[in-house]
């Protein structure tokens, strides 16, 4: 298609828009269906595939996709991105929220 090689921006921002928002109506007419709808937020990654598809072909589309996967980052990153399970979420009985948030929860009007 000329339109998408010519102009792939445009191209690119009209299909991730597009997607992200025919998926929302999709999950907003049939809630109770939304287990087989794919997420709104693959809308940009679908976009890409597609305009590469088109602008560079097999090759762009390979390149994208290897970049995905490639890190090149230290071991000491991984740690950081990727917190161990018992670190990431809060302890049990601590409640990260405001004093007031707190008494009201526990149905308590004192201090």
């Amino acid at each position: 298609m000329p339109a998408i090689r010519n102009h792939p921006l445009t191209a690119f921002l009209v299909v991730a828009f597009g997607f992200a928002w025919s998926m929302w109506l999709l999950e907003a007419f049939y809630p109770q269906g939304t287990a087989f709808i794919p997420s709104p937020t693959f809308g940009p990654l679908i976009a890409a595939l597609i305009v590469l598809a088109f602008t560079r072909g097999k090759s762009g589309v390979k390149e994208l996709l290897g970049r995905m996967v490639r890190w090149r980052v230290g071991l000491g990153w991984y740690a950081v991105a990727f917190p161990p399970a018992n670190r990431a979420r809060p302890r049990r009985g601590v409640c990260q929220c405001p004093a007031a948030w707190r008494r009201r929860a526990l149905g308590s009007r004192a201090g």
